[in-house]
C-alpha cells in the first residue's frame, strides 16, 4: 500500500490505462465466445432439422430418400 503513494501521477495514469485496456480485452473476448457460442447452436438447430427432415422422409417414403444420399 506504501508503493502506490509513492506513485509519481504518471505511474498512475499508465496503471489506470493498462487496467482499462484489460478490462477491454476481456470484454472483447468475452463478447466473441457468446457469438462463437450462438454460431455453434445455430448449426446444431440447423444439423438436428436437417436429421428430422431425413427421418420424415424415411417415414413417408419408407426407403432412402434422396436428401439422405446428399448428406
Amino acid at each position: 500500500m506504501l508503493a502506490l503513494t509513492k506513485m509519481s501521477h504518471q505511474e498512475w495514469f499508465l496503471m489506470r490505462m493498462f487496467r482499462q485496456w484489460l478490462k477491454l480485452i476481456l470484454y472483447w473476448l468475452y463478447f466473441m465466445a457468446l457469438i462463437s457460442m450462438r454460431v455453434l447452436l445455430l448449426n446444431w438447430v440447423i444439423v438436428l432439422r436437417m436429421a428430422s427432415v431425413v427421418l420424415l422422409c424415411k417415414k413417408i417414403l419408407g426407403r432412402h430418400c434422396l436428401l439422405e444420399t446428399i448428406l
